[in-house]
């Protein structure tokens, strides 16, 4: 599981990098909604694990997780503005306004519908956007996970026909950015996680899933249903995830893979600091950012592999000096002492 969580963080690195200009994925927006399904998976499994009846526990402890790596590469977002103004990237874009929004920056909260008003532009982390919309999905887990299936699903179907209904009457990004929009999609991994029983394949057929997924990850073009590909790219997308998420959770859950899971979160939420870093190095070429059709495709994969590589140190060194540390103390606060310590690779 945590390969692929690790496989659709270094989507998204690649979809801010250009690299679509040389080969298309099912795109960024479509990743950041496969994690959503993901994310309701895995939490339903750690809620019923660690947390059950204790949603307050729940959600400091989850909060703990996400929140020290977010607050690093804040201050890094800050150290690197004093020492370099330039801009390129747009991440400094929030200090340079007479409005700067700082409650929510250093809050990590509200982001997502703050970014369907105004974009991402004054965000200093712009992808952080669907973090806080993870919160809210946190907060509100214990409630989904009180209903029946067949409530729980209707819910669902309920959350697409509205997000289907934004998307056509707003902007797309209405139907994108807020919580509201996207709960759909963590609703369909509590689903699922319900299901895991009966769609659960052997050990060897879920190596066999887990290389078609990936293929199919990277093979499929703009798979999200919002802004690039409709609903006929994004719900085989869903049907996959669905297909393949509970083998690999039962069966594909080793040490590289909890890892790599691990280290997505980290990825996900620096690289757009070290795009904006490899600029001010003159190892990133700017205009990459804004006309990546003159920029040689060379050039563009050696800076995409360069900032996957680059991030993804930084959030396993993180992972395995800062975050250890934390998470211990957050197992030890929050976790049932009557139920198993074993994470699974939660991240």
């Amino acid at each position: 599981m945590g390969t692929v969580r690790f496989l659709l963080a270094a989507i998204v690195v690649g979809f801010h990098c250009q690299f679509g200009v040389i080969h298309q994925t099912i795109g960024g927006l479509a990743a950041v909604e496969v994690f959503y399904i993901i994310s309701g998976f895995y939490m339903a499994a750690a809620y019923e694990r660690h947390y059950p009846g204790r949603p307050a526990a729940f959600f400091a402890s989850r909060f703990a997780r996400l929140y020290p790596f977010y607050l690093a590469v804040l201050a890094a977002t800050f150290a690197l503005h004093l020492w370099n103004p330039a801009n390129e990237s747009g991440i400094f874009n929030s200090l340079r306004t007479d409005e700067r929004p700082y409650v929510i920056n250093l809050s990590l909260l509200g982001l997502d519908l703050y970014s369907a008003m105004h974009s991402t532009t004054y965000l200093l982390v712009p992808q952080a956007w669907s973090i806080s919309a993870e919160i809210v999905f946190y907060a509100l887990l214990p409630a989904l996970l009180l209903l029946n299936r067949k409530w729980l699903a209707g819910l669902v179907a309920a959350a697409f026909a509205i997000k289907m209904t934004i998307l056509h009457v707003y902007e797309w990004k209405w139907a994108y950015f807020p919580f509201y929009s996207q709960i759909g999609y963590f609703g369909t991994g509590v689903v699922l996680f319900s299901l895991r029983d009966r769609l659960t394949w052997s050990t060897r057929a879920g190596y066999w899933l887990a290389a078609l997924y990936c293929l199919y990850l990277l093979g499929d073009v703009y798979a999200d249903v919002d802004y690039h590909g409709g609903i006929v790219q994004g719900v085989p997308l869903v049907i996959a995830t669905c297909i393949v998420i509970p083998t690999l959770f039962s069966r594909i859950n080793g040490p590289l893979s909890t890892a790599l899971g691990d280290a997505s979160y980290g990825v996900y939420l620096s690289h757009f600091l070290f795009i904006q870093i490899a600029i001010n190095l003159q190892f990133f070429d700017p205009i990459t950012l804004t006309n990546p059709h003159i920029v040689s495709h060379g050039r563009i994969l050696f800076q995409t592999l360069g900032i996957l590589l680059a991030s993804t140190v930084i959030a396993l060194a993180f992972e395995f000096t800062v975050q250890r540390w934390i998470d211990r103390a957050r197992r030890s606060l929050f976790y049932n002492r009557k139920g198993p310590h074993d994470s699974f690779g939660e991240a």
